[in-house]
């Protein structure tokens, strides 16, 4: 190379002065540096592992209570939907009754309105038939323009005396 030539000597007591230097400030560093830094740590890692089974306990007891409320709702909503039920049967058993009592007095107002109609119809064919004798002696007695009870007396005497019949006889 460039003829330079080093020569290294080193001393025995040189050595043994720069490790005690190096373990003094090892002993130094590790006193006042590691050993806190070390302790925080650990610190830090037991505050944040108590912190994360706390929280585990919490999810534990929320996901427990929130089992508990949907178990809750769930029987109280079969509840409501039993209850519901039975009133609705309850109000179509009603509606069916009111329904029936009804269909039933109907039928009997009808029943006895048909009754009364029969009776008012035999009672007109009653009126009719006897004013239908009435009715025919009237029209008789317009025609023959006399009474029909002289009209009758007049032909049992002979067609002579009948004035519809005189002339007609020959």
């Amino acid at each position: 190379m460039l003829g330079l030539e080093v020569s290294l000597a080193i001393s025995p007591t040189a050595v043994v002065i720069q490790a005690a230097i190096f373990f003094g400030v090892l002993v130094i560093v590790s006193a006042l540096l590691l050993r806190p830094m070390i302790r925080l740590n650990d610190a830090r890692h037991a505050a944040t592992t108590l912190r994360s089974n706390h929280a585990t306990q919490l999810n534990a007891g929320a996901a427990t209570s929130e089992d508990e409320y949907r178990t809750k709702i769930d029987a109280a909503l079969h509840e409501a939907r039993q209850s519901k039920d039975q009133q609705r049967q309850a109000g179509f058993a009603e509606a069916t009754k009111i329904l029936n009592a009804a269909r039933t007095q109907a039928l009997a107002q009808m029943d006895a309105a048909k009754s009364e109609l029969q009776k008012e119809v035999e009672a007109a064919k009653q009126l009719l038939t006897a004013s239908a004798a009435d009715f025919g002696r009237t029209i008789a007695e317009r025609v023959l323009e006399r009474s029909l009870e002289e009209a009758v007396g007049d032909v049992a005497k002979g067609p002579e005396r009948d004035p519809m019949l005189i002339g007609k006889a020959n």
